[in-house]
C-alpha cells in the first residue's frame, strides 16, 4: 500500500551519503550515471530530496 494511501505525507525524501566509499573490492557508480537514476525514479516527485554525496570525500569505510 502507497503510504499516502495509508494518510502518511511526506515532507522530503533522505537518500543520505556514503557514494564512492568503498567498502570491499566494488567500484562505486560515477556521480553522473547515479544522479541519473535518481532523477529517472524520484525526478517528478512533490517531494524534496535530499542527497549528502560531500561524504564520500572525507569518510572511510571501518578498519582502514
Amino acid at each position: 500500500m502507497p503510504l499516502a494511501a495509508g494518510g502518511i505525507r511526506l515532507e522530503h525524501i533522505d537518500i543520505g551519503g556514503g557514494v564512492g566509499i568503498r567498502y570491499r573490492d566494488e567500484t562505486p557508480p560515477p556521480l553522473d550515471d547515479y544522479a541519473r537514476v535518481l532523477l529517472e525514479r524520484l525526478g517528478g516527485r512533490a517531494e524534496r530530496l535530499i542527497v549528502e554525496p560531500g561524504r564520500s570525500l572525507v569518510a572511510t569505510p571501518a578498519g582502514c
